[in-house]
């Protein structure tokens, strides 16, 4: 829960996205330019008979030591206000076990926001990590062209990051999120087309233009997300949400990958199912209200996400 729990911390503390709260959700596209500059580095220097028989080992070693900054850079982190105040303010009606509360009050946004997820984390899992197989065993290029497209990719999800979570604040969520899913439904088979020609500079085209679309849903997740749960549980709500479709969206995704090109063929099938993620995606994203004005102090007051309240005229 790493990622959605920082996430939900940073985000208690401002309630707009824009870049440090936007950063938090930078680390995947980092984590992975570094995870393929490391491969690129070993599998240009390696032969392909060490390289597989023990070479990838080394990038998993070295994650141990990001392991190990991660874990002290948690510990001095403090709590946020809005936390403390809830601590401090501890009623009766305050809840005892908030992973239970949330099930059980906020079962409805955790639904929604982990649906939201679906074409973010499964086009994430497609364009960055299985595009890397479909190159290099179905395609049968060299596996530098896809680390590099993959690491190009990823500087451009990290510098559209700050900037899709800027726009986030002037047009609100739901519209960075429904645009995002419309064009992971569209780009879903514009990305197989473009690896199929083999060129490559067409398939860094297809991977960076992937992964602009994910930073456009990354962008607004830890806006969107905290803005749905109240501060008694929304550490709770936020992790519960995001690691749902981490499960049922992302860790899947490469696995039915692999079993529909086995079974058709053709990378086209893939697209049909990442456009089917979209396709969720884009729905939830309709069906949810607007964030963006929500106080994260009153959420959960009358509902989790409202606007505020005209004021009402004096004059009667």
């Amino acid at each position: 829960m790493g990622r959605s729990s920082t996430t939900g911390i940073r985000t208690r503390q401002l309630p707009t996205t824009r870049i440090l709260v936007s950063a938090a959700e930078s680390r995947p596209p980092l984590g992975n330019l570094l995870a393929a500059g490391a491969l690129a580095i070993l599998s240009s220097t390696l032969t392909e008979e060490a390289f597989l028989s023990w070479g990838w080992r080394i990038a998993f070693a070295l994650s141990a030591l990001l392991v190990a900054i991660g874990l002290v850079l948690r510990l001095f982190v403090a709590e946020t206000p809005l936390f403390e105040q809830t601590r401090t303010a501890t009623t009766e009606t305050t809840p005892t076990m908030p992973l239970v509360a949330a099930l059980r009050g906020h079962w409805r946004q955790i639904l929604l926001a982990a649906f939201t997820r679906f074409g973010e984390n499964a086009g994430f899992y497609i364009f960055s990590l299985f595009v890397i197989t479909y190159i290099t065993q179905i395609l049968h290029l060299d596996r530098s062209t896809g680390l590099n497209a993959v690491m190009i990719g990823m500087v451009v999800a990290l510098a559209a990051i700050p900037m899709f979570a800027m726009l986030a604040d002037r047009i609100g969520r739901r519209p960075i999120y429904i645009g995002a899913s419309l064009a992971t439904i569209v780009w879903a088979f514009a990305f197989f087309a473009l690896l199929n020609t083999k060129n490559v500079a067409a398939i860094t085209l297809a991977v960076a233009v992937g992964l602009l679309i994910f930073a456009a849903y990354s962008s607004v997740i830890g806006a969107f997300f905290s803005e749905l749960f109240p501060t008694e549980i929304r550490y709770s709500g936020v992790s519960l949400a995001y690691n749902l479709a981490s499960v049922l969206a992302g860790s899947l995704a490469p696995i039915i990958a692999i079993a529909l090109y086995t079974r058709f063929g053709t990378g086209y099938a893939i697209g049909a199912y990442l456009a089917a993620m979209g396709t969720i995606s884009l729905i939830a994203s309709l069906i949810a209200k607007e964030t963006q004005t929500v106080n994260l102090s009153t959420v959960g007051e009358t509902t989790t996400t409202r606007k505020p309240a005209k004021p009402t005229s004096a004059i009667s």
